[in-house]
């Protein structure tokens, strides 16, 4: 996400941000690939936008957006994610735009 430094504290501060605007949230796996040191996951996220997110007000909106993550583990750490989200979807169902 822009102004997030791409690192453990940014990461820490997405999910903070993710935790104020839906405190409902709830993250459902649909799929997951995992092969060596490598996890794919697909997943959705659901909520109630409750606090302000990204400069949208809270709109009391249910949200439903899918998201994909790929990981690379080592010894039980990960080294590296990349992650996607349809920040387009997610915005579309917060301002009705």
């Amino acid at each position: 996400f822009p102004g997030l430094e791409p690192n453990k504290a940014g990461v820490r501060q997405l999910f903070e941000m993710f935790h104020t605007a839906f405190r409902d949230a709830k993250f459902e796996v649909d799929d997951m690939i995992a092969e060596g040191d490598r996890v794919f996951v697909r997943l959705r996220m659901t909520g109630t936008h409750r606090a302000e997110f990204l400069g949208v007000p809270a709109t009391g909106q249910s949200l439903d957006v899918g998201a994909a993550d790929f990981f690379r583990i080592d010894n039980g750490v990960v080294l590296e994610h990349w992650g996607v989200l349809d920040t387009g979807a997610m915005m579309r169902q917060l301002t009705g735009a």
